[in-house]
């Protein structure tokens, strides 16, 4: 009886384990990712703030039907950009430009928060505000 109940334990404990590790890979792999909507046609205003270097700030109210960020802001002329190995990379904002070599570039935070997305890949909702700023390093 005691190897009998020994094994049950050994068994429930694996079955266990394994459940844990499948939870585990579905909800770090395999979940969908929690994304805004996007706007589909409709439009939208959003707020972007841009600090400058010198400390100053910008602020544009802008009303527009772009889906990403990235091309409502080139809609607007407030960014000059590339295409990088990493997707695209904001040269200029508001005519200043901050440059890799010397250690800056240009980065945003959406509704007071880091952004976990590049320009490009950052859908907008009504409503948002963006600040731009240069991050040196």
């Amino acid at each position: 009886m005691k190897k009998t109940t020994r094994n049950i334990l050994i068994i429930t404990l694996a079955v266990a384990l394994l459940a844990g590790l499948l939870c585990c890979w579905y909800f770090l792999h395999q979940k969908p990712r929690q994304q805004p909507k996007a706007v589909d046609g409709a439009s939208v205003s959003i707020t972007v703030n841009v600090t400058h270097s010198d400390g100053n700030t910008a602020k544009f109210e802008l009303r527009t039907s772009a889906a990403l960020l990235s091309d409502a802001l080139e809609m607007e002329n407030l960014i000059e950009a590339h295409e990088d190995t990493y997707g695209l990379y904001i040269d200029a904002v508001d005519g200043e430009e901050a440059k890799m070599e010397d250690s800056a570039a240009w980065v945003f935070d959406r509704n007071g928060e880091m952004c976990p997305t590049g320009a490009s890949e950052t859908l907008l909702e009504d409503g948002d505000v963006y600040d731009f700023y240069i991050l040196t390093w």
